[in-house]
Formats: structure tokens, C-alpha cells, sequence
């Protein structure tokens, strides 16, 4: 995935199909997993936690979709 994204010289690479989520630097690139909305692999306290990921201005998040509590963050990202 890494280096499909430099071939591309992507910004963000995000994939998906583990349901598990993923949100990293990978030198000028970041890498984004943003897990499950319907069928999580992310366990928190014994709970399953849903999840999206947002690309934003200053950064990507990763939340929950039941509280929109913050899972994963990275700020001053390229957009």
C-alpha cells in the first residue's frame, strides 16, 4: 500500500477490508484505515466501537460513530 501510494504521490492513502483502524505518518504520506461503521474489529472496553474517518483542513480523525468520540488523531496534515 505504501508504495502504491508513492507511485501516485498521494497525500493520503486510505484503504480499508480489516476493519480496523489505521491512522499514521508514513514520511510525506499519511495512511488511513478508517475501521468499520457496520462491522468493527476495534474492541474498547469489551464494546465493538463503529467507526469513519474524517479529512479535514487541519488534520484526520478517526471516531466513533455512536459518541463521534475521538479513536485516532493527526493534525497539520496536507489536505
Amino acid at each position: 500500500m505504501i508504495d502504491l501510494g508513492r507511485k501516485y504521490k498521494a497525500d493520503y492513502f486510505i484503504s480499508g477490508h480489516t476493519h480496523f483502524p489505521v491512522l499514521e505518518n508514513v514520511g510525506d504520506m499519511v495512511l488511513m484505515n478508517p475501521g468499520s461503521p457496520s462491522i468493527p474489529k476495534l474492541e474498547i472496553d469489551g464494546k465493538t466501537i463503529p467507526s469513519v474517518g474524517i479529512i479535514m483542513e487541519n488534520g484526520a480523525r478517526i471516531i466513533g460513530i455512536n459518541d463521534g468520540a475521538v479513536i485516532l488523531e493527526l493534525k497539520n496534515q496536507k489536505v
